[in-house]
């Protein structure tokens, strides 16, 4: 019988050989296939797990810079607090009543400040109030380091400024500054007793210091009109008119207990009377006595001035006024 040939085709190749040959290549294309699609299957199924995993651990791992650059912020405002209000607590947060307090922001704060994730802003700052500190110690040490040094060649005083006069002059400066003291004790002294040894009543009578109409008179139970200031007002003495260069004599014995000047009334002398009365002469210059000087009824006291500018449409005149244990007085009542 022999092997049969396909002679339509000229292929002298068995035919049972070549189906034998077609099925073979036909196998292993599909074991070729499947092999593929599993392991297309394998790296698809293994890119998406490895995926989603990456994508749960960088969810839990990612920090969140924008919330901490908020968190900054907010700490900087809570330190300014701070330093205005100097009311701190030890982990820099200021103490607010409960209902103040957010404790999401809290939290955000504590984790900022944590030591597991630093702060570039926060621990700039902190790095800037040590080095400040560091400074001032410095500062204060160098500052220790030259009084030392001044000390070796001088003496500090009590005030703390340093004296390089010799031992005599310094005893001498003493001795200067003790008799001004003691002068000054002494004076006011003498006043004290004077102004207990002198008497004065409400019957007696007082000269007039200058001879001259009244322009505004005592009122301290009603309102009077100041021409110059263009209000009503009390006027706890008289203003008597007289002119530049008169003398103002004094209006009764007395001692000299005060020699000053006022913005209003401008230079001026009191006079302590006794019994609590003094008198107060104003709108003076050239003032012809000193405090602690006795003067007598008459005596002068000073000379008219120009007025000063609460007084400048009245003109030029003489303030005088009287009080008792430093209450005003109508010295209308006394004058003669």
């Amino acid at each position: 019988m022999g092997n049969r040939f396909d002679l339509d085709n000229g292929d002298k190749k068995p035919i049972r050989g070549r189906r034998i040959g077609k099925k073979k290549m036909n196998k292993e294309k599909i074991v070729m296939l499947g092999a593929s699609v599993a392991v297309l299957g394998a790296l698809t199924f293994t890119g998406v797990y490895l995926g989603t995993r990456g994508k749960d651990e960088s969810g839990e791992q990612r920090i969140d810079f924008s919330e901490l650059e908020d968190a900054a912020r907010q700490q900087e405002k809570q330190e300014q607090v701070q330093q205005n209000n100097g009311n701190l607590f030890n982990d820099g947060f200021v103490e607010h009543d409960d209902m103040d307090v957010d404790p999401d922001l809290y939290a955000q704060y504590k984790e900022a400040n944590s030591e597991d994730i630093l702060n570039p802003g926060l621990e700039s700052a902190q790095n800037n109030e040590d080095e400040d500190g560091e400074n001032e110690q410095e500062a204060d040490g160098e500052e220790g380091a030259g009084t030392e040094a001044l000390a070796d060649n001088g003496e500090a005083d009590s005030s703390g400024s340093m004296s390089y006069l010799s031992e005599e002059e310094q005893q001498a400066a003493e001795r200067e500054t003790s008799a001004g003291m003691d002068s000054e004790a002494i004076l006011q002294s003498k006043i004290d007793t004077a102004a207990e040894t002198l008497q004065f009543d409400a019957g007696q009578t007082l000269a007039w210091p200058v001879v001259g109409n009244v322009l505004i008179n005592y009122s301290m139970d009603g309102y009077v009109y100041f021409t110059t200031l263009g209000q009503y007002r009390y006027s706890p003495a008289i203003v008597i008119s007289a002119a530049p260069g008169e003398h103002i004599t004094s209006a009764s014995d007395g001692i000299v207990s005060n020699v000053f000047y006022d913005e209003e009334i401008g230079n001026a002398v009191t006079v302590t009377l006794g019994s609590g009365y003094e008198l107060t002469y104003g709108q003076l210059e050239n003032i012809a006595v000193e405090r602690g000087d006795y003067i007598a009824t008459g005596e002068l006291i000073g000379v008219v001035a120009q007025p000063t500018k609460y007084y400048s449409m009245e003109g030029s005149n003489v303030y005088f006024a009287m009080t008792k244990d430093g209450e005003p007085v109508n010295p209308l009542t006394q004058l003669q």
